[in-house]
């Protein structure tokens, strides 16, 4: 081959190598790439895998939380039909309650006021009477008064004829036989004055008997009018108290009406809460079925990012040998490129040389073609200059990158 051709290859063979070092190169920097990315992916494995463990910890916790909240709600629901049954019980004594205020105000309105309302108008009339009563009595009492003084003038009326009856009687005696008729008249103005004044005495008696048992009725007719004012005055107070009665009772009407519809309305929401904790009591069961599920998954999960574990340590592992491998390979090609080199600059080193020999020569042959000797010596030298170009030529075909 000729030099040209040897230096053709050369330079085809240092670019050659010059790109497969580029292409090595970037296979380390893809390589180390691929190594930096496989152990951020263990990383980021060994942080996947620690959390979901604890999402498979969170979802044990969850299922066992989930399993106290059914015990809750099923809890919850009893009491909610207690509380359902305790304010329908509420209710129905509200309604009872309700019926028998609005009975019982019915019958204040109706009967008590009324009555109370007779009773002072009857009360009133008592007290009317007692001062009609009293009046007579203060007037049969000054009657009593007249008639006692009426007694007393016939008691002294009595005694004067007593008197005229013994003065008679000692006018009789001393007339004898003539006065014997005026005696005897004498002796019945006597027994007359005597009747009268046992007559006067039984009369101030009854009058006396009858005044103290008028005084005796005047002081119970005093009592008795104490007491009608008292007990006017407690029925008045009555039916004050009636009346607040009646008022409180309207009042315990409506406040048990109001309780009856509150009750009624509460019995409506906790048949709805009743509903809603059944409907939740629904969707935990189904919430737990997609726990239990979760949880299998994250297990199996688990599973899969051990499986990916080891398969980023087996790509860690080889992608570290391969970097190994390819800077061992570049530092290879490294040494190639510098011989390459070497070689490329003998290689210019040589065809100087046969540039320069060829000029001499052909100056030796323009300027003595006769120097045979000379030309010997060239042509050996020449021999001696081919075997080298050839063992340098094979030399070089030792490290030739054929070309695609």
């Amino acid at each position: 081959k000729s030099m040209d051709e040897v230096a053709g290859s050369v330079n085809n063979l240092h670019s050659h190598t010059q790109s497969t070092l580029v292409i090595l190169y970037e296979i380390k920097e893809s390589i180390k790439n691929i190594s930096d990315s496989t152990a951020s992916f263990s990383s980021f494995i060994d942080q996947t895998s620690s959390a979901i463990e604890n999402i498979f910890n969170s979802i044990n916790t969850i299922n066992n939380e989930i399993q106290l909240i059914n015990e809750s709600i099923g809890n919850t629901s009893a009491a909610a039909l207690e509380i359902l049954s305790s304010v329908n019980n509420v209710r129905d004594a509200a309604r009872e309650s309700s019926k028998l205020a609005s009975e019982v105000t019915s019958t204040i309105k109706d009967k008590g006021i009324r009555i109370i309302e007779e009773t002072i108008t009857d009360m009133e009339l008592i007290k009317s009477s007692a001062t009609e009563t009293e009046i007579m009595i203060s007037r049969m009492i000054a009657s009593f008064e007249k008639i006692n003084d009426i007694a007393g003038l016939i008691s002294e009326i009595a005694d004067t004829t007593k008197l005229l009856s013994l003065n008679a009687s000692i006018l009789a005696a001393q007339a004898g036989e003539q006065g014997e008729g005026f005696s005897v008249v004498a002796e019945e103005i006597r027994k007359l004055a005597e009747n009268t004044e046992r007559n006067t005495e039984e009369i101030n008696a009854t009058i006396k008997e009858i005044k103290e048992n008028v005084e005796n009725l005047v002081e119970t007719q005093k009592k008795n009018f104490s007491q009608i004012e008292k007990s006017h005055r407690f029925i008045s107070e009555a039916g004050v108290i009636f009346e607040g009665i009646l008022n409180i009772s309207t009042d315990s009407s409506n406040r048990a009406s109001f309780i009856e519809k509150a009750t009624d309305e509460q019995a409506i929401s906790i048949k709805d809460i009743s509903n809603s904790i059944s409907t939740i009591s629904h969707r935990m069961k189904e919430i737990s079925k997609a726990s239990a599920q979760q949880q299998t998954r994250t297990s199996e999960i688990l599973k899969g990012l051990e499986k990916m574990q080891n398969v980023a340590k087996q790509l860690n592992n080889a992608a570290h040998e391969q970097v190994e491998g390819t800077q061992h390979i570049t530092t290879t090609v490294e040494d190639i490129l510098q011989q390459v080199k070497l070689i490329t600059r003998s290689v210019e080193n040589v065809r100087s040389d046969i540039s320069n020999i060829n000029s001499q020569v052909e100056a030796i042959v323009k300027v003595a073609e006769g120097n045979a000797k000379l030309v010997r010596k060239t042509k050996l030298e020449s021999h001696i200059l081919s075997d080298h170009v050839e063992n340098l030529d094979r030399e070089v075909s030792k490290f030739r990158i054929n070309s695609p």
